[in-house]
């Protein structure tokens, strides 16, 4: 049986056309697709393709495609699947978006599945195998996170995301939030909470990936959850449990978890390198609005400090764009990355992902250019009719400035100054990551 999955890629708003790596390289590979890929018979004939990287052949005779869709490739995902489609090729769609929009969804394949695959996924395979396949199945119960079966990272051609500092190998560790951010379509999928997986088998999957996999060149373990310090006594257990194995990792952590000196110093002695934290922005009515007035960024210069005491890169993430934003919010942002020599940023638009609160407000108010942006070529900062922005200077414009200021080269070379060690690697990554946005038509959506 041939099998093939994909991560579909997403266009250039700009030119229009399908975006490719220039280098055929990427950051870090897909966890769903070697993940997904483990449930499939071990005898079966399995492909995996990330368009970014690589190209699909429509013509080979698969058996079935499965196809990853987050909302802003699922223009791409569709069309994907209605050329395999053509060809007579059963299509399987997941993902976010299908559990978004799952009217949507199954009107573009053979079958959808929604909710968590570990729980409906036996329904799905012994249907397909007798040819009476439903259009959707649902996850009857949320997962345990217990006994996750291992990636088929034998799959991947991990030298496509190998760079001189590292090999990036996606794990996770939990699933889900306590937040419910107006704007994170996690809560939505997971509906609300979060499951850990026991400690002891993501120590085992390391362990076997470090025994299956010699010749990686320094593995660069990324812990995909949402966050991973949600639980402090939890994740100090599982920090602790890391330190034996003598790894270097990287997660997500809550900017208050980056305030707790013994917190960061557990973290720092089992491996960790780098953390990305979504600040989200300086503006306290932008953060309330959103549910998320638990940030504040009075204390910012202690939690650099620490971080950088530890050795710990901090990656910020930051969301420009809210309805309480206006011009001076663009000031004081670019004002505070540079006082605070912030090594690593990561600006983007607000994106108004179907089915979140944020997505219904600005519906009910009128506020969208098109409801339905993610069927076609959309531009991700005129997706939104921010009333503070008006006449030539609109809300792109001051977007796209603030980010062509911070990724100049004297911006890179002020922010990375106090990076000690990392410095150098900082500062290519940084020019990488500009190039990047450059070849992507400046905005990256990762």
């Amino acid at each position: 049986m041939k099998i093939l999955l994909v991560q579909p890629g997403h266009y250039n708003f700009q030119t229009g056309r399908l975006y490719k790596s220039r280098h055929k390289k990427g950051l870090c590979p897909s966890f769903i697709l070697p993940y997904l890929a483990s449930f499939f018979p071990r005898e079966a004939d399995i492909t995996l393709i990330d368009e970014t990287l690589q190209d699909i052949d429509f013509d080979v005779p698969y058996d079935l495609v499965g196809i990853s869709v987050k909302t802003p490739q699922a223009q791409r995902a569709y069309e994907v699947a209605a050329e395999f489609r053509k060809r007579g090729v059963f299509v399987l769609l997941g993902g976010y978006h299908v559990n978004l929009c799952p009217d949507e969804a199954a009107g573009f394949a053979d079958a959808v599945i929604c909710g968590e695959i570990e729980t409906s996924w036996d329904a799905f395979w012994n249907d397909f195998a007798s040819g009476c396949v439903k259009q959707r199945y649902l996850s009857p119960e949320r997962f345990s996170m217990q006994q996750m079966p291992f990636p088929r990272f034998d799959l991947l051609n991990l030298k496509l995301y190998s760079a001189f500092y590292g090999t990036k190998i996606p794990l996770e560790t939990s699933r889900g939030c306590v937040n419910h951010c107006a704007y994170c379509c996690t809560p939505e999928v997971y509906r609300g909470g979060i499951r850990y997986r026991p400690i002891k088998e993501v120590v085992e999957d390391i362990k076997r990936f470090l025994k299956d996999y010699p010749g990686i060149r320094q593995p660069l373990f990324v812990f995909v959850d949402d966050n991973l310090t949600t639980s402090k006594d939890r994740a100090m257990r599982l920090f602790e449990s890391l330190r034996p194995l003598r790894i270097h990792w990287s997660g997500y952590f809550s900017y208050q978890s980056c305030q707790d000196e013994e917190l960061v110093a557990s973290a720092s002695r089992s491996g960790c390198y780098s953390v990305f934290v979504g600040l989200e922005s300086i503006n306290d009515e932008s953060l309330n609005s959103v549910n998320k007035g638990f940030n504040t960024a009075q204390d910012f210069s202690a939690v650099l400090r620490r971080l950088e005491k530890h050795r710990i890169i901090l990656v910020l993430g930051m969301i420009l764009g809210f309805l309480e934003d206006d011009e001076q919010t663009f000031v004081q942002t670019k004002r505070f990355l540079t006082e605070h020599s912030v090594p690593m940023i990561v600006l983007n638009p607000l994106y108004p992902f179907p089915g979140t609160p944020v997505y219904r407000t600005l519906k009910r108010r009128r506020l969208l250019t098109d409801e339905k942006f993610w069927l076609k070529k959309h531009n991700p900062y005129a997706l939104i009719r921010n009333e503070n922005f008006s006449g030539s200077r609109s809300l792109q414009t001051a977007i796209e400035e603030l980010l062509a200021q911070m990724m100049t080269l004297r911006s890179i070379l002020h922010r990375t100054k106090r990076s000690g060690p990392y410095r150098w690697p900082l500062l290519v990554h940084n020019v990488g990551i500009k190039m990047l946005l450059k070849q992507k038509g400046i905005f990256a959506f990762t």
